[in-house]
């Protein structure tokens, strides 16, 4: 198999100059007027939802608030939801602004917090601002190391993640960006790429298999750095988010937080996994776990011959997105921008025309029902799409896998 160049520029210059590109210009001048100008307007603009005030972007409400929190001192009290809704009235309501049925306590560990933390220091609208720069500005990044652009931009530009990501005010496309930068970094700049997977610990359950892939590909250095990264992020956040107490409270609170997910029935239809997609079908919460626990073990067997199969960072890095999706019971919409990290595959491994017919449609197929039937997709009634498309995608990895492992033997003997 003909060997890719360097992941990291050749030359200083060689970042600016991508990042200059025209075709990268489009990309980032698209996202910041959607998201920068016009999102500014979505923030401002708010809703009737059953009476209440709402704001469009009602899951960044919490996250603000929660910062909002964390700043001030009292970060523990940010996983109670009468501590939450109480600082949001005090906050929001002067603006006139309200806070909405999104309000509840925080689910995330205190790593998230420290994140939070220093967001919550500024007004709504301008940390809403900050926050959605900082993803766009990490998603771009991902894009330039990568080396990917035309078609494939114009591809992201119009997957449902990215936007429902941005739109909601969500860390979808952060988590996105820092997995991507992780594998891009991983050859050449193993402390760097160990750092980004480090980081993901703000939301760790995405991080269910990069111990196990990193293991598997003798990734050492990446392993070290990212354990190292995660353990300082915690200790960042004891430091500077309260303590023993702020973790306590999560401890605490998180049985609660899961149930509260797992049970709640106006949550199905969100939950883009094989639990929720069972749940939304009609299946007992019982049956539903039973489900998700034989994907998730079948997932993580499919993972390990993948990476034993190939050692090609694009297809370890798709592989590794569809496996966690397959296994994690609660995966939201706005989480579906990783799924974007596996186009990339499509164009990155040569003799595509084997295979890319069976990873194109299944994904085109997702994109343009997603943008076109949302509001029938998460009707009560409708087909989990989502999980069905992942295992479709998850599969022609294990058979592409296959076929460049016979590939690379047959290279190997003729040299």
């Amino acid at each position: 198999m003909t060997a890719k160049t360097s992941l990291w520029p050749d030359k200083p210059s060689y970042l600016l100059d991508r990042m200059f590109n025209l075709r990268f210009g489009i990309l980032v001048i698209a996202l910041f007027f959607f998201f920068g100008v016009r999102g500014v307007s979505v923030v401002e603009n708010y809703f009737s939802h059953d009476g209440i005030k709402m704001i469009v972007s009602g899951d960044y409400s919490p996250h603000w608030v929660m910062g909002r929190l964390a700043y001030e001192g009292y970060a523990a009290e940010s996983y109670q939801k009468n501590n939450v809704v109480e600082k949001a009235e005090a906050t929001l309501k002067p603006l006139g602004l309200t806070s909405g049925p999104a309000l509840r306590a925080n689910v995330y560990p205190p790593t998230m917090l420290l994140f939070l933390k220093p967001l919550g220091a500024f007004d709504f609208v301008t940390s809403y601002r900050v926050f959605i720069a900082i993803g766009v500005c990490l998603f771009t990044l991902m894009l330039c190391i990568w080396k990917i652009d035309g078609v494939l931009i114009v591809s992201l530009l119009l997957s449902p993640g990215l936007w429902f990501s941005l739109r909601t005010g969500q860390n979808g496309l952060i988590i996105a960006a820092l997995i991507g930068l992780g594998f891009a970094l991983s050859r050449n700049r193993p402390f760097l790429s160990g750092v980004c997977f480090g980081l993901c610990c703000i939301k760790p359950q995405f991080g269910l298999y990069l111990p196990l892939v990193l293991i598997l590909d003798h990734r050492w250095k990446v392993f070290g750095a990212a354990a190292v990264t995660c353990v300082s992020v915690s200790i960042l956040s004891y430091l500077f988010c309260g303590g023993w107490e702020t973790w306590q409270a999560f401890i605490d609170n998180a049985p609660q937080s899961a149930q509260n997910i797992m049970q709640t029935a106006i949550l199905y239809p969100r939950l883009w996994s094989v639990y929720g997609g069972f749940r939304v079908l009609g299946a007992s919460f019982q049956w539903a776990e039973i489900f998700q626990l034989i994907s998730a073990i079948t997932a993580c067997f499919a993972l390990v011959v993948i990476c034993m199969r190939s050692r090609d960072v694009a297809i370890r890095m798709a592989a590794t997105v569809c496996a966690t999706f397959a296994s994690l019971p609660v995966v939201y919409d706005y989480d579906t921008a990783q799924l974007m990290l596996v186009w990339i595959l499509v164009f990155w491994l040569p003799n595509k025309s084997r295979w890319i017919l069976g990873l194109v449609i299944p994904l085109l197929v997702v994109m343009t029902a997603l943008l076109t039937y949302y509001g029938l997709l998460t009707d009560v009634n409708a087909f989990p799409l989502i999980p069905a498309c992942v295992w479709v995608m998850l599969l022609t990895l294990v058979k592409i896998s296959g076929q460049l492992s016979v590939q690379e033997k047959s290279d190997t003997n003729h040299l």
